[in-house]
């Protein structure tokens, strides 16, 4: 028997039913706390008067760790391999990759002004 497959909106590739479910339950619980520390790096960037010199690679590891961690967690849960799911944790990575995107461009946007005043 075929298990229905899904789409999630923004990712490319089609994924289990299953695979859908883990996603929508990951925009519900841990989408928003992990956008929070996105946007908290950025504006200790700003406190800190660096503007771009801030270590975004580390911020890009703390927050896939947590990611990976949430995933293991709710594999965990519902006794699934996370191998046999692993595109649901592509889309949420894909998802966070356009939400830092974004983040980076509303960073400069508010803060063109102060970036230029702190280089001159």
């Amino acid at each position: 028997m075929l298990t229905r497959t899904e789409n999630i909106e923004g990712f490319h590739l089609k994924v289990s039913g299953t695979e859908k479910e883990i996603y929508v339950e990951f925009e519900r619980t841990e989408e928003q706390l992990l956008l929070e520390m996105m946007r908290q790096h950025f504006e200790e960037a700003i406190r800190q008067h660096t503007g771009l010199k801030f270590d975004n690679k580390a911020m890009w590891q703390k927050i896939e760790g947590r990611l990976n961690e949430w995933f293991r967690e709710i594999c965990t849960e519902r006794l699934l391999e996370p191998e046999a799911v692993c595109r649901a944790r592509e889309a949420m990575i894909h998802k966070l990759r356009d939400h830092l995107i974004k983040t980076i461009r509303d960073f400069l946007r508010a803060n063109t002004k102060r970036l230029q005043r702190g280089a001159g």
